[in-house]
């Protein structure tokens, strides 16, 4: 199983366009000409602004580099990209692979936190390791999305996805598992892993009947 996050970032004052067009054609015509399924699809709020992220699931990276390939020779899939290119100011297409199972939210899930976190290097399998292990406790005060290391690129990064209902909720879990002590010596393993760390809100695009 592979995952790529697809992050478009809007030029200024054009995301909600971008999210529009992502529900109302973009989903349709990337299931109509490839067999990868979406799992969501977001805009940032806080954080990196002006970004659409959109994640999808492949069987394997040849299965996605194939879907890819079938998109770019596509005459309607081109014309999509003619639309949407004035919009955009940059694209970024992230291939993961997943570190455990996926835990999808419901549908009460409005806020999503994505946490891009630059690892020493080597040890990015460590880190994912020591947080899959702390997370029975960590998910006592909410659940996690998925946690992921990169399959290509910048591979010395670890990347998870966590959901909450707001902001509310969010500084809640986090209140309280600073507390635990099984959190505090996780912490104190993994800080010394750690070279930078990124965090973006995201909203759900509406309107999206995902798969």
């Amino acid at each position: 199983m592979i995952h790529e996050m697809s992050i478009q970032t809007g030029r200024p004052g054009q995301l909600a366009t971008m999210a529009s067009l992502f529900a109302t054609q973009t989903l349709a015509l990337r299931r109509k000409l490839q067999p990868g399924r979406c799992l969501g699809a977001w805009t940032s709020e806080f954080g990196e602004l002006n970004n659409l992220y959109s994640l999808w699931e492949f069987a394997d990276a040849g299965q996605q580099q194939e879907a890819s390939s079938v998109l770019s020779a596509d005459a309607a899939w081109q014309a999509h990209a003619q639309v949407l290119g004035p919009m955009l100011a940059g694209a970024t297409t992230m291939l993961l692979k997943p570190y455990r199972k996926m835990t999808r939210p419901g549908n009460d899930s409005k806020l999503y936190d994505f946490r891009q976190y630059d690892i020493n290097p080597f040890h990015a399998e460590t880190y994912a390791r020591l947080l899959a292990e702390v997370l029975p406790v960590r998910e006592k005060y909410s659940r996690n999305f998925g946690i992921w290391t990169p399959a290509v690129g910048s591979i010395h990064q670890v990347v998870h996805l966590w959901p909450y209902q707001d902001l509310d909720e969010r500084n809640t879990a986090r209140a309280g598992i600073a507390a635990e002590p099984a959190w505090k010596d996780f912490i104190a393993q993994v800080f010394p892993l750690l070279r930078a760390q990124r965090s973006s809100l995201l909203r759900p695009v509406p309107g999206l009947t995902l798969d």
